[in-house]
């Protein structure tokens, strides 16, 4: 059987913070995107969260 890797990009309610929206997607939305593993319709899930993580600001030449 092919595989088919799916990866998408969500945009977050403006009512839910950072916090609340990986939590919701770690626990609701995996409850439900299991279910649809067991019943044969996908062979696995992967989820992968934002971070709260700024860059350095690069270094200035004095």
């Amino acid at each position: 059987m092919d595989a088919l890797k799916v990866v998408s990009f969500l945009h977050r309610r403006a009512d839910f913070s950072q916090t609340r929206f990986s939590e919701y997607w770690r626990t609701t939305h995996k409850e439900h995107a299991l279910k649809l593993v067991e019943a044969g319709f996908f062979r696995g899930y992967i989820q992968n969260h934002a971070l709260d993580w700024q860059p350095e600001a690069p270094a200035t030449e004095h």
